[in-house]
C-alpha cells in the first residue's frame, strides 16, 4: 500500500515513503514535470559524497547519479511520442529507465538531481488546483487525467 506523500522535516525509516515535487517548465527548455521519489537520508548522501571524492572521473560519477536517480524515482509525468520517429504521434508515459533519464535535457536533469539526490531544491509551486501531496497510485491517476484533458483540448 502506497503511503501518502507529504513534505516532512525528516526521512522516515520506511521504503514506501515518497515525496512529490513539481518542476515548472522553462520556455524553450522543458515542460512542467511532477516527480515522485523516495528521498535520500543524510547517510546515503554522505556515501555519494564519499564516492564523489574518490572518483576523479566526472562522467563516471554522473553515471552513478543517474543510476541512483532512476532507482529513487517512482513516478513522473514525463511523456514521449508513441512512435519515437514521429514527434506528432500520440503521447505515452515515458518509462523510468536509465536510458530515458540520460536523455533528459540538462536543465531538467539537474533540477531532478538537486531535488531527488541532494534535497537542495524543494521544487516549484504547482499550477493552481494541483496538489503535490499524493500517493503514487493517486499520482499516476492524476497524471493520466491531466493527459486526457490536454488531449481533448
Amino acid at each position: 500500500m502506497a503511503q501518502t506523500s507529504i513534505c516532512l522535516d525528516y526521512v522516515p525509516d520506511t521504503s514506501d515513503f515518497t515525496e512529490t515535487r513539481y518542476i515548472a517548465g522553462r520556455e524553450r527548455l522543458h515542460s512542467g514535470v511532477f516527480v515522485t521519489f523516495r528521498p535520500f537520508d543524510i547517510m546515503q548522501r554522505a556515501t555519494l559524497l564519499e564516492v564523489r571524492n574518490r572518483t576523479a572521473n566526472e562522467v563516471k560519477f554522473l553515471e552513478i547519479l543517474i543510476r541512483e536517480l532512476t532507482k529513487r524515482v517512482t513516478g513522473w509525468s514525463l511523456t514521449m511520442p508513441a512512435i519515437p520517429s514521429d514527434p506528432k504521434s500520440e503521447q505515452v508515459p515515458m518509462p523510468i529507465e536509465e536510458k530515458y533519464v540520460r536523455s533528459l535535457k540538462p536543465a531538467l536533469l539537474n533540477r531532478m538531481l538537486d531535488i531527488v539526490i541532494w534535497s537542495a531544491d524543494g521544487g516549484d509551486v504547482p499550477p493552481d488546483g494541483i496538489e503535490t501531496s499524493v500517493s503514487s497510485d493517486e499520482f499516476e491517476n492524476r497524471i493520466q487525467e491531466m493527459l486526457s484533458q490536454s488531449a481533448a483540448s
